[in-house]
């Protein structure tokens, strides 16, 4: 069976980091380099993919 995955990441403000800096080692479902690591981790999982930018 053929999976898809889609990833959409919009709406950052500007958020590199998985924090909005209130406090200290705050790890929040967000930021750019959260989405990284996620589709990192789903590139291990699915050796063919295909990434656009």
């Amino acid at each position: 069976m053929t999976q898809i995955a889609f990833y959409i990441v919009s709406d950052v403000h500007g958020y590199i980091f998985p924090t909005n800096y209130q406090e200290r080692q705050q790890q929040l479902p967000m930021g750019l380099l959260h989405a990284e690591q996620l589709i990192n981790q789903d590139k291990v999982n699915y050796p063919l993919h295909v990434l656009i930018d």
